[in-house]
């Protein structure tokens, strides 16, 4: 055996020791969990009042980009990527920590000044991408927008990888930031979401991990972190091509969702637990025109936002 295939091959083991290493849950972590399922049913709680729109010029400008959905469906290595490379316990704890004050923060702040995400225009191709965004609007919900926890959750990884190992947390960093665009190219968000969610995650970091000493993350895991993220995006890229195969099996677009119906409905909850909710799945919710680019939900979804409100005001 050569001396790169040993040295190689040590390393998975090393890596591999790294995950049959015993860690206690702490109460945080359980926490963290059972509030995450919330995150659905925010639409019922604020179906009553007024949502908002944050919008600026520049949201209308940036063009629907279908291949950037593979980068928003990355949100999975936000979870990928502290469980691969975080492995002092005091590090978890801090890290769940983080997390979990920004999912209070962000529920506190989609409760006292509900949002709607932009109005979706339709996605006509039949290409795996155009599939994999139908697929996206159909599951998620067109509430809880500001700030973005796809963008903080995102960035706190990048941040929390960046204690261990500088150029992992860099490297990460560029992730984050790609993922950011492609909320807005995905037109799953506007930019004063992307930016009020890179703050959060900084916030988070700031209180719970920026004081965790480096020198306490032993060598040898230090030396791994290159090679457990990694890890981490080879799984993420198996799980994309698990859905390309979905995808071509199914027929083309069949295999992941319809190309009729893209535009995501207004539902306080996703489509696949909207049996789940008390309220009609189709029922319209109530909006006041706003300053502040604050839209009415039925419109012609070939509009911009500004184009809309515009209209809106006009008619007024």
């Amino acid at each position: 055996m050569t001396p790169d295939r040993e040295s190689w091959l040590a390393g998975i083991r090393a890596a591999a020791r790294l995950f049959l290493r015993p860690q206690p849950v702490p109460l945080s972590m359980v926490a963290l969990f059972s509030i995450v399922p919330l995150y659905l049913y925010i639409g019922v709680f604020v179906s009553g009042s007024t949502s908002h729109s944050p919008a600026f010029s520049w949201d209308d400008s940036l063009p629907l980009q279908p291949a950037w959905s593979v980068i928003y469906g990355s949100l999975f290595l936000a979870v990928f990527l502290p469980a691969f490379v975080v492995h002092q316990q005091e590090l978890i704890r801090r890290t769940v920590l983080a997390y979990l004050f920004m999912w209070l923060f962000a529920f506190a702040c989609f409760l006292a000044y509900p949002t709607r995400a932009p109005q979706h225009p339709d996605v006509i191709g039949n290409d795996f991408f155009s599939a994999g965004l139908r697929l996206i609007y159909s599951s998620d919900v067109p509430y809880n927008c500001l700030p973005s926890l796809h963008v903080a959750q995102c960035v706190l990884a990048a941040l929390v990888c960046y204690r261990v190992h500088r150029g992992v947390g860099v490297a990460a960093g560029a992730w984050a930031l790609l993922v950011g665009l492609s909320t807005l190219l995905t037109k799953q968000h506007y930019i004063a979401d992307v930016l009020s969610g890179g703050a959060l995650a900084y916030v988070a970091y700031l209180g719970a991990l920026r004081d965790y000493p480096r020198e306490a993350i032993p060598e040898p895991e230090r030396r791994l972190a290159p090679t457990l993220a990694l890890g981490a995006f080879a799984l993420y890229g198996l799980i994309v091509l698990g859905l390309w195969l979905a995808y071509a099996l199914g027929g083309g677009a069949g295999g992941l969702a319809s190309p009729t119906g893209a535009a995501r409905e207004d539902r306080p909850v996703p489509g696949f637990v909207s049996f789940l909710s008390p309220l009609d799945g189709h029922s319209r919710k109530r909006l006041t025109p706003m300053a502040s680019s604050t839209r009415r939900f039925a419109r012609d979804p070939r509009m911009s936002d500004r184009e809309s409100l515009r209209q809106e005001s006009a008619g007024s």
